[in-house]
């Protein structure tokens, strides 16, 4: 696989492709710009009974996926983790996400393998993920327009941050920290 560098220059190879000759490939389309709008979903008492069994499922498979992460790092780099704060924290990231349409959120260990391989100790490089993916979204949504899908699929694997959307690629063996990195934002619209 190449280098990150290499990835982004060969998307942006095929967009300004995509965008000059116009070949007939699946393209990302416009993406509304913007924060999406923050309020509660239109669910009544009758809802709750068909969705409790499958988000109870979803929260716990969400908490277990946390709390094995959260240790797993924590063993292999020397440090404790507080099971409670990271519920706390997974609790508020979901409740977040479901006002605001986006999607469920859990711990992933592949953006932390991406960050601990970069050098990150702190929570420094989500947020500088999430400033980019704020960035992107306000202001420069348009220029994602005629990024080729299959480009955005195999070439620049990009992790879901504030629960905006991903593009999932295919990890190399031995090496999945260079396939996802956490500084290349390209939201995708998640709301209904």
């Amino acid at each position: 696989m190449a280098p990150p560098a290499g990835r982004v220059l060969a998307v942006v190879a095929a967009t300004l492709v995509v965008a000059a000759a116009g070949p007939d490939v699946a393209v990302v389309g416009p993406l509304p710009s913007g924060f999406p709008a923050i309020g509660l979903p239109d669910l009544g008492l009758s809802d709750l009974g068909e969705l409790a069994p499958g988000a109870a499922a979803v929260a716990l498979v969400a908490a277990a996926d946390t709390l094995v992460s959260s240790r797993a790092f924590a063993v292999r780099n020397g440090y404790e983790v507080d099971a409670d704060r990271d519920l706390i924290g997974l609790g508020a990231a979901n409740l977040s996400s479901g006002v605001s349409g986006g999607i469920t959120v859990s711990a992933s260990a592949a953006r932390t393998v991406v960050a601990e391989s970069v050098g990150s100790r702190s929570q420094v490089a989500g947020l500088v993920a999430a400033a980019l993916i704020s960035l992107v979204l306000l202001v420069a949504t348009g220029l994602l327009r005629d990024v080729p899908v299959a480009a955005g699929k195999t070439v620049l694997p990009i992790p879901t941050t504030l629960g905006v959307g991903t593009a999932p690629g295919t990890m190399p063996k031995g090496k999945p920290a260079e396939t996802t990195t956490p500084w290349y934002p390209c939201p995708a619209d998640t709301r209904p």
